[in-house]
């Protein structure tokens, strides 16, 4: 289950194993509607009115906070784990297997780049991408052109593993 805040009050969270998305009430920590994206759904994301939800078979739906579904995006890539979206450029970030990619809002590939064994993605106020290696240790930054790529962290640096990373 991921979780992503919308709103000062309520988070949205998957239920990958439902193929559904549920709201949460963070004020009173109660459960509210949950949404049938049809889908195995397991990265989220929200900004401002809309919910991006990435999972298997490569796809993404736009929702908006009333639970409808306004858009499905169909990638070439299989299931994505993680999906940030970056309301300046208009562009998503998502993790699958092994690959980081940047796409367009109309499916379109901006850039790729290979990262195996790729733990933890987060995004800065920038719009750099952070990703942590599960066997490496290492930590790479990566630019919102996906032109430039730095090596952030290195095993020696850090004391175990990296998972998740928070900006």
């Amino acid at each position: 289950m991921l979780l992503d805040y919308y709103c000062t009050d309520r988070a949205v969270v998957t239920l990958k194993d439902e193929e559904s998305i549920q709201f949460v009430n963070t004020t009173t920590t109660t459960k509210a509607d949950i949404i049938n994206v049809g889908f195995r759904c397991y990265g989220i994301t929200a900004v401002h009115d809309r919910i991006y939800v990435g999972g298997a078979n490569g796809i993404i739906k736009t929702i908006d906070t009333n639970g409808t579904i306004l858009k499905t995006i169909q990638l070439r890539v299989g299931a994505i784990y993680f999906i940030s979206y970056d309301d300046d450029q208009k562009q998503f970030f998502v993790r699958g297997h092994n690959k980081l990619q940047c796409i367009k809002l109309d499916g379109t590939l901006a850039y790729s780049k290979d990262v195996p064994d790729t733990a933890g993605v987060t995004r800065d106020k920038q719009g750099n991408i952070y990703y942590g290696g599960i066997n490496n240790s290492n930590i790479q930054r990566i630019s919102p052109d996906g032109e430039n790529c730095k090596e952030m962290l290195k095993k020696r640096q850090w004391y175990k593993s990296t998972l998740w990373n928070v900006f």
